[in-house]
């Protein structure tokens, strides 16, 4: 019957060409420069990442060391976090409230590195074989 959905250009076509693009040949210096951006990638992530929450870390080591503090009456609406960062910041200027971020990053920097890089080449060890179950 004329426009039947069996007679139709798109499904007489068979399947998708996906199956040639299948056999991903990665060639040495790819996969190096491959691994060093992850590597490079990880570890910027875990720089930004120390950087942004280090005030937040100072504070919490000093709550472990010496209590909960003592705010002025009426500090930044009462709230302990940020009375904690105006009090640093007033005390020790802006520096203080990034001490310690240097030995977090140095470190902590191989891990954040290694741990990407392992993640991406595990993915890539796994992929062929993905690739070829599902080729059966």
């Amino acid at each position: 019957m004329p426009g039947d959905v069996a007679t139709s250009p798109a499904t007489a076509s068979g399947p998708p060409a996906a199956a040639s693009s299948s056999h991903h040949h990665h060639h040495p210096a790819t996969s190096a420069r491959s691994a060093l951006s992850n590597a490079v990638a990880g570890a910027s992530a875990g720089v930004i990442a120390a950087t942004f929450v280090c005030p937040l870390d100072v504070i919490k080591t000093r709550f472990q060391v010496h209590g909960w503090p003592k705010l002025a009456p009426g500090t930044a609406g009462g709230s302990v976090i940020i009375g904690s960062l105006e009090q640093i910041a007033r005390r020790e200027g802006f520096r203080g409230l990034y001490r310690g971020l240097s030995p977090t990053i140095l470190a902590l920097l191989p891990n954040w590195a290694s741990t990407l890089l392992y993640t991406s080449s595990l993915k890539a060890c796994l992929l062929p074989a993905k690739e070829a179950i599902n080729s059966l």
